[in-house]
C-alpha cells in the first residue's frame, strides 16, 4: 500500500474513536456535576424529584445514547456514502468555508447530515421557554387541605407561644398570601376526647373537617381556627384516610395536603399506607414536623415519602411561618420553574447531542470515502482537524450549559430555603 495513504484505524472500523488530535481528557459529552445537596422544595423527602439529579440522569442518558450510536454506526473504509461520482477529488477545506448559520458546522457538512445549514443547531435546540411554561402551570387550580394537629402536646410551648397558637398564626399568614388559584380547606385531627388513656379510642377516631376545600379565606380563617384546642392523641393515618374524599372531582388539578404535627402517629392508624393511597389518587402529602422530638422525625418523614410530598422540620414560629409561605406557595412556583428548567436542559442536551452525532457520522463517512478515492488526502486531513475542532466545541458548549443550569438550580434552592 502507498505509504502516503492514511491507514485505517487499528481498532475495528465499527468502533468509534475521538479525533486523533482531540484532548485526551475530554469525553464525547460533558458529564454533569456531582450530586447536589438540595431538593426541589426545602428539606424535601428523599423520594422527591431533584432538579439537578433529574438533569444529571437525563444528560447521562443522552451522553450514553450519543456514544452508543457513534460506537455502532461508524462505517469502515470504502463503505462510506457520498454524492460525488467515483474519481472526483476535491482539495483540502475549500468546500467547508461557508457556515451560513454560524454554528460552527460547515454548510456542506450540515447538508450531508440532514440538517438545515441556515438554522443554528444551538438556536434550534434552545427553544424551550420556561417562563411561559411556568405561567401556564401556575394557572392550574391548586387545591390545598391544611390538616392541623389537635393533640394535647400542641399545648406545649415554642418560645413564648404555644405550638397551637404558633401553628394557627402561620396558617392565617399562609391563607392571606395564597395565590388566587389556590383553594384552601381545613381539617383538625385528635381534637376529640383527651390525651388520657381512657379517651384514646375516641380521640383516635376524631378528624374534623372544619372547612371544605375552597371555603377558607382571609375573612373567615380566624373564626374557623378559634375553636380548635389541643386535647387528644395523634391519629395521623385516620385523618389522611378521611381527607381523601375531599379531593373527589378534582382530578387534573394540583392537589396536595399540608399536615402539621408535633409528634409521630400514636393511634396505629397506618399513616404511611394512607399517604400512599392519597399519592395514588393524585394528592401529594406534605408534612411539617413542628417542635417534634428527634426520635419522631424519621417516622414523619416516612409519611411524606410515601405521600410523594415534601418534608420539613420547624422548631419555632418563625421557621414554621417560613415553611408554610416560602415552601408551599412561593416554593411551589419555584419548584414548577425548576422542573421546567430541568426538562429544558435535558431536551437541549438531547437535541444538540443528536445534531453533533449526525455531523460526526457525516464527517466519518466522508473521510472513509478517501479509500474509494473520492476525496483527496488534503481533505481527509482537513476533516480530521474539523472533527477535533467540533469535538472541542461540543464539549465546551455542554460544559457551559451545565454551569448555567447549576447556577439557576442553586439560586432557586436558595430562594426556597428563604435565604
Amino acid at each position: 500500500m502507498d505509504q502516503q495513504i492514511p491507514q485505517p484505524p487499528q481498532s475495528s472500523p465499527d468502533q468509534y474513536q475521538a479525533p486523533a488530535n482531540a484532548p485526551a481528557q475530554n469525553q464525547p459529552a460533558v458529564q454533569p456535576s456531582g450530586t447536589p445537596q438540595y431538593a426541589p422544595v426545602p428539606q424535601m423527602s428523599g423520594s422527591k424529584q431533584n432538579w439537578k439529579l433529574i438533569a444529571i440522569v437525563g444528560v447521562a442518558v443522552v451522553v450514553l445514547g450519543v456514544g452508543g450510536f457513534i460506537l455502532f454506526n461508524k462505517k469502515g473504509p470504502g463503505s462510506g456514502k457520498t454524492n460525488e461520482q467515483p474519481g472526483v477529488v476535491s482539495g483540502g477545506g475549500k468546500n467547508y468555508k461557508t457556515d451560513s448559520d454560524k454554528d460552527g458546522y460547515p454548510d456542506v457538512t450540515e447538508q450531508a447530515a440532514g440538517l438545515d445549514p441556515d438554522v443554528s443547531e444551538y438556536t434550534r435546540c434552545k427553544k424551550n421557554n420556561c417562563a411561559d411554561a411556568q405561567l401556564q402551570n401556575t394557572q392550574k387550580t391548586h387545591n390545598v387541605l391544611v390538616i392541623l394537629d389537635g393533640s394535647g402536646s400542641m399545648a406545649g410551648k415554642v418560645g413564648t407561644m404555644t405550638k397551637m397558637d404558633a401553628a394557627k398564626t402561620a396558617i392565617k399568614n399562609y391563607v392571606s398570601q395564597s395565590a388566587a388559584t389556590t383553594k384552601i380547606g381545613l381539617m383538625v385531627y385528635g381534637q376529640g376526647g383527651s390525651n388520657a388513656e381512657k379517651d384514646k379510642a375516641v380521640s383516635c377516631s376524631s378528624a374534623l373537617l372544619v372547612a371544605p376545600i375552597g371555603n377558607v379565606s382571609t375573612s373567615n380563617i380566624d373564626s374557623q381556627l378559634v375553636g380548635i384546642k389541643p386535647v387528644g392523641w395523634t391519629p395521623i393515618g385516620y385523618s389522611l384516610q378521611q381527607a381523601l374524599s375531599q379531593f373527589s372531582g378534582k382530578s387534573g388539578d394540583n392537589n396536595e395536603i399540608i399536615l402539621v404535627s408535633d409528634g409521630a402517629e400514636s393511634c396505629n392508624s397506618n399513616p404511611v399506607g394512607a399517604a400512599g393511597a392519597l399519592k395514588s389518587s393524585g394528592v401529594k402529602v406534605n408534612i411539617i414536623a413542628f417542635g417534634a422530638s428527634f426520635s419522631e422525625l424519621a417516622s414523619l418523614q416516612q409519611i411524606a415519602n410515601s405521600g410523594g410530598g415534601t418534608y420539613a422540620a420547624a422548631n419555632s414560629y418563625e421557621e414554621l411561618d417560613r415553611k408554610f409561605n416560602d415552601m408551599y406557595e412561593n416554593g411551589l412556583k419555584i419548584y414548577e420553574q425548576g422542573k421546567c428548567e430541568a426538562d429544558a436542559f435535558i431536551a437541549f442536551s438531547s437535541c444538540y447531542s443528536e445534531a453533533f452525532r449526525k455531523v460526526t457520522t457525516a464527517i466519518s463517512e466522508r473521510k472513509m470515502s478517501y479509500y474509494d478515492k473520492k476525496i483527496s488526502m488534503d481533505e481527509y486531513g482537513f476533516l480530521d482537524d474539523l472533527s477535533s475542532t467540533l469535538y472541542q466545541q461540543y464539549t465546551d458548549l455542554m460544559a457551559e450549559e451545565q454551569v448555567e443550569f447549576d447556577k439557576g438550580a442553586d439560586e432557586r434552592n436558595r430562594l426556597i430555603r428563604g435565604e
